[in-house]
């Protein structure tokens, strides 16, 4: 009975996963970056918006070493960010540090920050340059 009880009571908890999360994943040949964000006023919404993208937005660097995909719709986002070592892109020791020019990018100035729970990291900030992004995994 206890056992039975205690099955209903776990089903009948409301777990929801965070309104945001990201997620750092780094090798040393390359370093992926995923963030997702719930609600229609996001950073990656005001993202896209700086961008003045639509609902996708695919870009790629020149050197092909930095590669940004977004998509979004009304009331959640998600954008994937890689990058590999270049001249642009440092990848040290469970972090990243890259920086792109692109003037047609940087529209507006824009700047989000975005930290998990299990001390993933990730910076973004759109100026008149271009763009610089940075992000760690949480230190051992």
């Amino acid at each position: 009975m206890k056992s039975l009880f205690l099955l209903l009571s776990l089903m009948a908890t409301n777990a929801f996963a965070a309104a945001d999360s990201v997620g750092v994943f780094h090798r040393p040949e390359k370093v992926v970056v995923l963030v997702n964000e719930h609600g229609s006023q996001g950073r990656l919404q005001g993202f896209m918006d700086a961008l003045q993208a639509q609902d996708q937005l695919l870009w790629l660097s020149q050197d092909e070493s930095i590669k940004i995909q977004c998509g979004r719709n009304a009331t959640d986002a998600s954008c994937t960010f890689r990058f590999f070592p270049s001249d642009s892109v440092s990848v040290e020791s469970r972090s990243v540090n890259a920086f792109t020019e692109g003037k047609s990018l940087a529209k507006n100035p824009y700047e989000m920050h975005f930290e998990s729970s299990n001390g993933d990291k990730f910076t973004l900030k759109v100026e008149e340059q271009g763009i610089s992004f940075w992000g760690s995994k949480k230190p051992l």
